[in-house]
């Protein structure tokens, strides 16, 4: 079980790494699910072998390394996203005015 877990831990990362790249939110959060799970359970089922616990620890290293990434990510997209509504303010805005002028010049 413990080095299928592992393998799979890793397999679910590189899944979880293609989905953000596709910005597949729900493949992610599904991924996510199935990976907290497996960490989960190698954990109770592990948790007296000391050199397990080294892998696993490790292992989380890495999640958590993806995770930050993850979170860079999203903060990218939202700061996109934002700039995006400003512009569709501004011109919506605009075009409010230019109406205004229209309607005074008629």
């Amino acid at each position: 079980m413990t080095g299928n877990t592992i393998q799979s831990i890793d397999r679910l990362r590189q899944a979880m790494n293609d989905a953000v790249r596709a910005e597949d939110w729900q493949q992610l959060a599904s991924y996510d699910v199935q990976c907290r799970d497996l960490v989960g359970r190698l954990v109770q089922a592990e948790r007296n072998n000391e050199q397990m616990v080294r892998t696993l620890r490790d292992k989380l290293m890495s999640l958590l390394e993806f995770y930050h990434g993850l979170l860079d990510t999203c903060n990218s997209h939202q700061n996109v996203a934002a700039g995006e509504l400003m512009v569709f303010r501004r011109m919506r805005y605009s075009s409010g005015q230019y109406s205004d002028l229209q309607n005074l010049a008629v």
